[in-house]
């Protein structure tokens, strides 16, 4: 046998190969194991990102080489790095991607820690919505990402997050318990030898999100063993206090031990504060659909647009998100209705016919023992929002509605002036509304 090529004979070699495919090296922009990822560019001077494998410094063979080419391929979805070209010449794998013009997202942790300063959550959030949008597509299709890392989600100058790196994916029906992947970002079953499943992948999603807020990892270590220690048994992370409660919960749900306690990437993309993002999201993307028509945003969104058939049948068990609780409330489907927008009714709110679209942001199906709020299970609920104005009987006026669902600490004179634009009930008392809400808030 032959030895190995140099590298400066590889790179030749490398250069070469992409010429001949009308692609020009560039410069060297990353590189991982056996891999180096380099800036190419097209004769019509579109840059794009190629994979180098040399198959002579890797126990890989051309199958294994070609996998995460086959995969990327199957893949179509705006957050995700869209596949362009691969093929294989004398030893050497290229895969053809698109540039992210703004780098990986670990750099732009990295520098906003060296100007100490916090990134703004409406932009977590939106990175975040982009994620996880790209995850459940990923897992819609029973893949494992298994390396999701700020490292594998690159950014754009649009402002958008795309997913990359699936080296490493397998089926989710995979039984193997190898331990690939980076160790901050293991889950703890797979530590404990469990096999990788979607829900490790959310645990990984708990640690990016915690990272992007707090600008460091949740569980750090100077080894894989005091790392994956820190990770089975040690104590939660305090997550900074300049950012909302509801991204506090949404983390550590995230970063829930036990996996089957932990959320999907579904489940999170029903939350309210998420869904408002993902809808933007959309309209963003429509704009998009001349430049790039080959998306289709249903199942590129997976479900954004929610399917124009009924979700829910009479019998179901969901959770009902109730404005005035801020939480989300068990109930049963007790009627249905095949009609236009296929509305249904649940038994928190008899008589009371809930619209597509607001079981679309409001309504789940139930998923036993996890919740995304503190209630106490022992203490009674209610439900008296004013998600549905066309109920019957003794649905609260909507100024009432807007009382009792405002917790903000806004000064009482605002709230007062905010209520009198509404018609309220003859001899209903503003100030003593005011009060109540006020007090139930604290």
């Amino acid at each position: 046998m032959g030895s190995a090529p140099s590298t400066a004979e590889s790179g030749d070699t490398t250069r070469a190969i992409l010429a001949e495919r009308g692609w020009k090296k560039m410069k060297r922009i990353g590189q991982g194991g056996s891999a180096k990822a380099w800036l190419v560019e097209s004769a019509g001077e579109k840059q794009a990102v190629c994979k180098v494998v040399d198959l002579s410094k890797t126990d890989d063979d051309d199958a294994g080489a070609f996998k995460e080419a086959t995969l990327l391929a199957s893949l179509h979805h705006p957050y995700i790095v869209r596949y362009r070209d691969s093929f294989c010449t004398d030893g050497i794998v290229c895969l053809i991607m698109d540039f992210c013009d703004a780098g990986e997202l670990a750099k732009q942790i990295r520098r906003t820690r060296r100007k100490h300063e916090k990134l703004p959550e409406k932009l977590v959030l939106r990175w975040f919505t982009q994620a996880m949008l790209a995850l459940k597509y990923v897992h819609d299709k029973h893949i494992v990402h298994r390396d999701l890392k700020p490292g594998n989600l690159f950014l754009t100058k649009r402002g958008s997050i795309q997913l990359g790196d699936f080296g490493i994916a397998t089926s989710s029906t995979s039984d193997s318990t190898i331990k690939n992947g980076t160790p901050y970002y293991i889950s703890p079953e797979v530590w404990e030898g469990e096999p990788f499943t979607t829900s490790s992948d959310v645990w990984s999603m708990g640690c990016i999100l915690f990272e992007i807020c707090a600008l460091q990892v949740p569980f750090p270590g100077n080894s894989a063993p005091e790392i994956a220690k820190r990770i089975c048994q040690g104590s939660m992370p305090s997550f900074p206090d300049c950012y909302s409660d509801f991204l506090r919960k949404l983390c550590l749900q995230l970063l829930e031990r036990n996996p089957e306690n932990r959320p999907s990437a579904g489940d999170v993309l029903r939350l309210p504060e998420i869904w408002a993002v993902r809808e933007q999201l959309l309209q963003e993307q429509a704009l998009l659909q001349e430049e790039q028509p080959e998306w289709n945003l249903d199942p590129g969104f997976g479900g954004l647009q929610p399917p124009r058939s009924g979700r829910f049948e009479v019998g179901d068990l969901v959770e009902y998100y109730s404005l005035t609780n801020c939480q989300w409330l068990p109930a049963a489907v007790i009627s249905t209705a095949d009609l236009g927008e296929f509305p249904v009714q649940i038994d928190l709110k008899p008589g009371v016919w809930i619209s597509f679209e607001e079981q679309s942001s409001r309504m789940r199906h139930r998923k036993e023992d996890v919740s995304f709020d503190d209630s106490d299970p022992s203490e009674p609920q209610s439900v008296s929002d004013d998600a549905s104005t066309e109920a019957p009987g003794n649905e609260l006026e909507p100024a009432v509605a807007l009382a009792t669902s405002t917790t903000s600490t806004t000064d009482e004179v605002e709230f007062i002036a905010e209520l009198k634009k509404h018609d309220l009930p003859e001899g209903l008392d503003i100030r003593n509304i005011g009060r109540s809400c006020r007090t139930s808030a604290a």
